[in-house]
């Protein structure tokens, strides 16, 4: 049986939950303790059965005690040491098949990072960026001028990097002193009216930012499809392919 009192307990001691003001929460608040999760549904200590409408904060996508996942982490080989110099055939595999649905990209995709979220995916990815910004002709060693760009209303995740990239004010005030440049053109998902397309004038708006600043663009960052953290806004695939094509943009900012 779950000593829930206990639990309570060392939550109020111990626990510092995300986007929660702690003295007002303790003061007024109990969590939820839940003992059990099965596909979309949470269990709690209280025999409530809860939905998980938004996959315990967009984490559990594929919903919990998936089968299929739980098999492949308890298959022998599934713990493995860093890839460091070292192959691993289940990751190796792994890249080979995400490689191979990468191919449908305008340029291909074949090499594939490992990462172990998402706040540490967008991390990387910004500094393979800036790094193939510095290495590449004419601009070789100008890291410091690189720039990313990314939506207006968007969240990559919470660690420094992916919170410069953010375009979400609540999220970035606290911590604008040591935020780096990013420069937010408008989101796709805006309605601003007239008779084009509103992601066609927000492509207007990225590419004119290009040949502006041309020499300082190091990557486009963007939510594909959906912005969550702004209000679950969508906008159409037609913008996304439109920032994939490089033909597209290179009239621009080559």
């Amino acid at each position: 049986m779950t000593d829930v009192a206990r639990i309570l307990a060392a939550d109020r001691a111990h626990v510092w939950h995300p986007y929660t003001p702690m003295d007002e929460w303790r003061a007024r608040h109990d969590p939820l303790v839940v003992v059990r999760a099965e596909g979309p549904w949470l269990e709690l200590a209280s025999g409530e059965r809860l939905f998980d409408s938004n996959g315990s904060w967009w984490v559990s996508t594929l919903g919990h005690n998936h089968p299929r996942l739980v098999a492949a982490l308890r298959a022998p080989g599934a713990r493995a040491l860093s890839l460091l110099a070292r192959g691993h055939h289940p990751r190796v595999g792994g890249a080979a098949r995400r490689g191979g649905l990468a191919a449908v990209a305008p340029r291909k995709l074949d090499q594939v990072f490992y990462s172990d979220d998402g706040s540490t995916a967008v991390e990387a990815a910004v500094k393979m960026t800036v790094q193939y910004h510095a290495q590449s002709a004419p601009r070789a060693g100008k890291e410091e001028d690189a720039v990313p760009r990314a939506l207006d209303g968007a969240f990559h995740g919470e660690t420094i990097g992916a919170t410069s990239l953010g375009g979400v004010e609540v999220f970035r005030r606290p911590f604008a002193s040591v935020l780096f440049d990013c420069v937010h053109v408008p989101s796709p998902a805006d309605d601003v009216g007239g008779c084009a397309p509103s992601w066609a004038l927000a492509f207007d708006a990225i590419a004119e930012l290009c040949e502006q600043r041309r020499d300082e663009l190091a990557g486009i960052v963007l939510e594909p499809l959906v912005q969550g953290a702004a209000g679950m806004r969508f906008y159409p695939p037609a913008y996304l392919r439109a920032v994939r094509d490089p033909l597209r943009l290179s009239t621009t900012c080559s």
